[in-house]
C-alpha cells in the first residue's frame, strides 16, 4: 500500500522526494510524551499504568540488568502500536500542511513538486519533529533526491520511456543482500543435512544392532522382556548395556523423523535381510 501511494504521488507530478531519517527512533522515543499521547487516546488508568511498566521494565545488555528511562524495546510487542500512535502526530501535521507523503512505521518521505519545496520543507518539518515530538532527526541522512535515485522499503523507482509512468521494482541492493541471504541459508541448510544424516545412520546402525544382538525375549518395539519367569534366562550385562545405547539410538530418531525407531527400521533393510525383524527377500 505505501509503494502504491508513493506511485501515484510520482505519475502526479510531485518528484522531489524528502527522506526523514529518525535517529534510533525506537531507542530516542521520549517516554513522558508518549504516555500524555496514550492518555489523550485511552484515558484508562490501569491500561496506561500496565504500559508504563513496560516501558520502565528495563533490558538485559551482555548479561547485565540496564534501566531503561526513554524509549520503547525494539522488537516488543507493543512497540508498533506506540511508535505509531507517536508518529501519528506527525502524520496530522504533514496533512494539514497539505503535504503528500507516505509513512510505514518510521521511514516517512515526502512529495512535493520542486527543489525550492524540497529544501523548504525538510527545514521546517526537521525542526517541528524535534521541537514538537522530541525526537532526533539524522541529519547526515536526511536528504533531497529524485526517484531514480531512492530506495524505499527494499524498493527503487524508474520510469518506463513509453508509457511515461514511474514504475517500482525492488532495489538492486536489496536483491543482492536477499541473495547473499539465501546463499548462506542453502549453505547452513547443506551442512546441517549432512550431520543430520551422518547422525541418524549411527543411530539406526545402533538400533538395528541392539534389536538383532539381544538373545532374551524381548519387545522389539520397547525392548522390556516378554516374561519375568525366574526360570528363563533374561539379559546379561552386556545385553542391559546395549540396551540403554539402543534406547538413546531410538529417542534420538523419534525427535529426528517425529516417528518411532521401530517405524523407521521397517522402511530399511538389515544386512541378514531382515525388514524391521520380519524375514523378506535379500
Amino acid at each position: 500500500m505505501a509503494i502504491k501511494d508513493m506511485l501515484m504521488f510520482l505519475n502526479e507530478g510531485y518528484e522531489w522526494i524528502v527522506d526523514i531519517d529518525l535517529e534510533k527512533f525506537f531507542d530516542n522515543v521520549p517516554q513522558d510524551k508518549l504516555m500524555s499521547l496514550v492518555h489523550n487516546i485511552i484515558n484508562d488508568g490501569d491500561t496506561e499504568s500496565l504500559i508504563r511498566k513496560y516501558l520502565k521494565a528495563g533490558v538485559m545488555v551482555q548479561g547485565r540488568y540496564e534501566k531503561t528511562e526513554q524509549g520503547t524495546p525494539q522488537g516488543g510487542n507493543l512497540s508498533p502500536l506506540l511508535s505509531n500512535i507517536m508518529l501519528n502526530e506527525l502524520d496530522k501535521e504533514l496533512e494539514r500542511r497539505g503535504l503528500g507523503f507516505v509513512r510505514y512505521a518510521d521511514d516517512c518521505v515526502i512529495a512535493v513538486r520542486s527543489e525550492a519545496s524540497a529544501k523548504r520543507v525538510m527545514y521546517s518539518i526537521t525542526d517541528w519533529i524535534e521541537r514538537k515530538l522530541g525526537l532526533k532527526v539524522n541529519a547526515d541522512k536526511t536528504h533531497i533526491t529524485r526517484p531514480m535515485n531512492l530506495k524505499y522499503l527494499g524498493f527503487g523507482f524508474w520510469k518506463d520511456s513509453k508509457t511515461k509512468e514511474w514504475k517500482c521494482r525492488p532495489h538492486k541492493d536489496s536483491v543482492q543482500k536477499f541473495k547473499r541471504t539465501l546463499k548462506f541459508a542453502y549453505k547452513t541448510a547443506s551442512n546441517n543435512l549432512e550431520t543430520m544424516e551422518s547422525t541418524e545412520e549411527t543411530a539406526v546402525g545402533i538400533a538395528e544392532a541392539g534389536y538383532r544382538k539381544r538373545p532374551c525375549k524381548t519387545d522389539i518395539i520397547h525392548g522390556r522382556p516378554l516374561s519375568m519367569d525366574s526360570n528363563e534366562n533374561l539379559c546379561s550385562q552386556g545385553n542391559l548395556k546395549r540396551k540403554a545405547e539402543t534406547g538413546r539410538a531410538c529417542e534420538l530418531l523419534r525427535l529426528l523423523h517425529g516417528t518411532s525407531c521401530f517405524e523407521v527400521m521397517l522402511n530399511r533393510r538389515m544386512p541378514n535381510g531382515m525388514y524391521g525383524g520380519v524375514r523378506g527377500e535379500i
